[in-house]
C-alpha cells in the first residue's frame, strides 16, 4: 500500500495513531493484517490510518512545489519589471535629449547665415593643355546593310566619308567651344589601326565596296583633307600610328614585318609623304606594334589591341584588356619605357578606365557584333585633354554620325502593316 519511506519532518505532520500504524506496518514488512493483530485492531483500520497519513504528506509536498513555482514566477516578474523600468528611463532620457536638440535647432534657425565671400582671382595667363583625338577602327569601304541588323546602323564609302568629315569638324568644335578658356597648344591625332577592313575574311573580300588598292588611295586622300582642316586651327600636330589586324595582306597574322605587310601602314606613309617638309606636322610610324610619346610629363603608349585575346562572362572585354595591360606594362618597365596611359582600339567600345582608354569605331554596329549579341554603341571616337600638371583631364566622345547619311532603309517594308490594324 505504501512503497516509499517518509522523513521525520513529514511524519511529524501525522497523528500518534497514524505514526504508530506506519511503524508497525514497516515492521511487518508491509502486511497490514499482521500489523493489525500486533496493534489489537483490524487490518482495515491499519490501512485507513496509512491512507490518511499518505494523503496528509502528499498535500504537504504539493504545497512545497507550489511555493517553489511561485518563487520562480516572482523572480521572472521582478526581472521583467526591472527591464520595463529601464525602458521607461531610456525613453525619458531620449525625450529630454530630443527637446534639447529641438531647442538647439530653433536657436540656430533664429540666427541669419553669414557665409564668407569667396572670390575668383583670374590668373595672369591662360590654362594650357594639348588635345588628343584618336581615330581608329574606321574599317573604310566595308559595307554594313541596315536590313541585316534591325536597321540600327548602315555603313559604306559615302557614309564613312560623311562620318570622317564629321569627326574632324567635331574635334574642332570640342577644342574651340567646349574647352573655352584653355589655350590648346596643339593636337595629337593617334591613328590606331584597322583603318580598312581588308580581305582577311572571305565575306569582306566579297562585300567590300572597292578593291583594296582603290581603298588605300581614296582614304589616304580623305585623311589628308582632314589633317589640312585641323592645321587651319592648330599650329602643331603630332600623328602617331599603329597598324591593326584587319589591314594585313595575309590571312594569318605575322609577327615579322607586321607593319609593312599592312595596308594601314601604306595609308599612313602616303599621308606622311603629302606633308613631307612641313614642320607643323610630325608623324611617328613605327615598324613595331606599339607607339610611344610624351605629352608634357604624361607618358602615352598606343597599341591596336588585337594582342589582347579572350574575354567572356560578366567581365566581358575587361578581362583581356586588364590582363594585356598588365603584361604590356611589365614588359615596358623591364626595358625602362614605362607608360602612364595606354590607348587602344580593336574592341569598338569607347571606354575610359583611367589608365586605359579603349576607342570606339567609326563604322559602328555591324552584322558580326549583332550576331554575337554585343551591346549597341553609336559610332564615336575618343577625345581628351592633357594638362601640364594633372595629366589626362577632360574626356569626351567625338560623335560622328551625320544627319546627311542616307541609309536607304524603310522599316515598314519589314512589317506586315495589316497586323497593326487586326481586330
Amino acid at each position: 500500500m505504501i512503497d516509499e519511506k517518509y522523513t521525520d519532518s513529514e511524519l511529524a505532520l501525522a497523528t500518534e495513531k497514524q505514526r504508530e500504524a506506519y511503524a508497525v506496518y514497516l515492521e511487518c514488512n508491509g502486511n497490514s493484517d499482521a500489523a493489525g493483530l500486533k496493534l489489537g485492531i483490524s487490518g482495515r483500520a491499519v490501512r485507513r490510518n496509512l491512507e490518511l497519513l499518505r494523503n496528509k504528506i502528499a498535500e504537504s509536498r504539493s504545497g512545497v512545489v507550489v511555493e517553489q513555482i511561485d518563487q520562480v514566477e516572482e523572480h521572472r516578474l521582478k526581472k521583467q519589471l526591472a527591464q520595463e523600468k529601464r525602458k521607461v528611463m531610456e525613453l525619458a532620457e531620449q525625450k529630454i535629449e530630443d527637446e534639447r536638440f529641438q531647442r538647439f535647432v530653433g536657436h540656430l534657425m533664429s540666427k541669419p547665415t553669414q557665409p564668407p565671400k569667396w572670390l575668383y582671382s583670374k590668373k595672369k595667363g591662360q590654362d594650357r593643355a594639348i588635345a588628343t583625338a584618336m581615330l581608329s577602327d574606321t574599317h573604310f569601304d566595308e559595307v554594313v546593310q541596315p536590313r541585316h541588323i534591325n536597321g540600327v546602323n548602315a555603313y559604306n564609302r559615302t557614309i564613312a566619308t560623311l562620318r570622317l568629315q564629321r569627326f574632324f569638324e567635331n574635334v574642332l568644335t570640342l577644342c574651340k567651344h567646349h574647352c573655352g578658356g584653355i589655350d590648346i597648344e596643339g593636337l595629337v591625332l593617334p591613328l590606331g589601326g584597322d583603318m580598312v577592313s581588308g580581305n582577311i575574311h572571305e565575306e569582306l573580300a566579297e562585300t567590300n565596296e572597292a578593291p583594296i588598292m582603290d581603298t588605300v588611295l581614296y582614304w589616304s586622300g580623305q585623311i589628308i583633307a582632314g589633317i589640312e582642316m585641323l592645321l587651319t586651327h592648330f599650329d602643331r600636330l603630332y600623328v602617331p600610328c599603329v597598324t591593326g589586324n584587319h589591314g594585313r595582306n595575309h590571312k594569318k597574322p605575322k609577327a615579322k614585318t607586321r607593319a609593312k605587310d599592312s595596308f594601314d601602314w601604306l595609308i599612313y606613309k602616303l599621308v606622311e609623304r603629302h606633308f613631307q617638309g612641313r614642320s607643323e606636322v610630325t608623324f611617328n610610324i613605327p615598324l613595331e606594334t606599339d607607339a610611344r610619346w610624351n605629352i608634357y610629363s604624361t607618358r602615352y603608349h598606343m597599341t591596336h589591341g588585337d594582342q589582347f585575346k579572350g574575354g567572356n562572362g560578366i567581365a566581358g572585354i575587361f578581362s583581356p584588356i586588364m590582363r594585356g595591360h598588365y603584361k604590356k606594362m611589365t614588359r615596358e618597365q623591364s626595358v625602362e619605357t614605362p607608360y602612364d596611359i595606354l590607348l587602344m582600339g580593336h574592341f569598338h567600345q569607347l571606354i575610359d578606365m583611367g589608365s586605359v582608354i579603349v576607342n570606339g569605331s567609326l563604322k559602328g554596329y555591324d552584322e558580326w557584333t549583332a550576331s554575337m549579341n554585343f551591346n549597341f554603341e553609336y559610332p564615336q571616337q575618343a577625345f581628351f585633354l592633357t594638362d601640364p600638371k594633372w595629366g589626362k583631364t577632360i574626356t569626351a566622345p567625338v560623335r560622328v554620325m551625320s544627319d546627311q547619311e542616307d541609309w536607304n532603309f524603310n522599316e515598314d517594308e519589314l512589317e506586315a502593316t495589316w497586323l497593326q490594324g487586326a481586330a
